[in-house]
């Protein structure tokens, strides 16, 4: 089982990119600092 306080620390550290990237208005820093969602290309696929 994954350490909570792990899994916390974690997800601090991803908001402070993000929120210091988005500060610094630049957008690739923006994208490099967003999680990416692997199952995104199956979601928008239109069948």
């Amino acid at each position: 089982m994954a350490d909570p306080g792990t899994d916390a620390n974690d997800v601090r550290v991803a908001n402070d990119a993000f929120y210091k990237a988005l500060s610094a208005g630049s957008i690739e820093d923006i994208s490099a600092a967003m999680p990416t969602d692997r199952r995104l290309p199956e979601i928008a696929t239109v069948k």
